[in-house]
């Protein structure tokens, strides 16, 4: 798997993002993916392999060809973990003892304004690039 990570600071918030295929120079449209409400990190291992977790139902390989793929970490998760800290949802916990409770920071900005805020936010960021 091959992916560039990039971040923007804003305050006391970090925004993390991944772009998939290292390729910086060739210009493509571009998808931005938005993933769902679960604090899921962007990529996950286990002792042998890494693995993207958000974009695991479709050929992101395939699309990469033609398009730069652009995904956002969730608010104060991870963008890598070990499998340790993920319950069977692929959500990120801080004590795996206690699969269901998700960090107090991340339930704080869990919210459709948030998520709009930082998708802006790497937008802004890409139109800069060239």
């Amino acid at each position: 798997m091959d992916a560039c990570s990039f971040n923007i600071i804003q305050g006391k918030d970090t925004i993390d993002f991944i772009k998939l295929n290292t390729d910086l120079e060739t210009t493509k449209p571009t998808i931005l993916f938005c993933q769902g409400s679960l604090p899921m990190p962007l990529i996950g291992c286990d002792d042998s392999v890494n693995y993207l977790i958000p974009v695991s139902n479709f050929d992101y390989q395939k699309l990469s060809e033609k398009y730069n793929i652009i995904i956002i970490s969730m608010p104060h998760t991870p963008v890598i973990t070990n499998e340790t800290t993920l319950n069977k949802q692929y959500a990120y916990v801080p004590n795996p003892s206690e699969p269901y409770k998700y960090d107090s920071i991340y339930l704080k900005d869990n919210y459709l304004d948030k998520y709009v805020e930082r998708g802006n936010e790497v937008l802004k960021y890409l139109r800069k690039q060239k």
